[in-house]
């Protein structure tokens, strides 16, 4: 079992970040957790204009399939914002 927390912002009615601590199964993908909290929050999630950050260092979509999360991982899922 591995403790994982999730920081998210921009996503449903989350203006803020809103942190939450998951436990996962060893073994787990950052992809499987992403689908994870889908469940939990909505497909929006998954959509392309979605950021997602281990440990602060974004993450794009083939990679996440292949990285395994390991105890006290921190995940931000983030929609990103474009302006100037």
């Amino acid at each position: 079992m591995v403790n994982v927390t999730a920081r998210i912002s921009g996503i449903r009615e989350i203006k803020r970040f809103k942190t939450i601590t998951c436990a996962l199964a060893d073994e787990t993908s950052l992809e499987m957790f992403l689908l994870f909290l889908s469940g939990q929050l909505g497909q929006e999630v998954l959509q392309a204009d979605i950021l997602v950050v281990l440990n602060g260092r974004a993450v794009r979509g083939p990679e996440r399939a292949q990285i395994v999360l390991k105890d006290g991982d921190i995940v931000s899922v983030v929609r990103a914002f474009a302006g100037g």
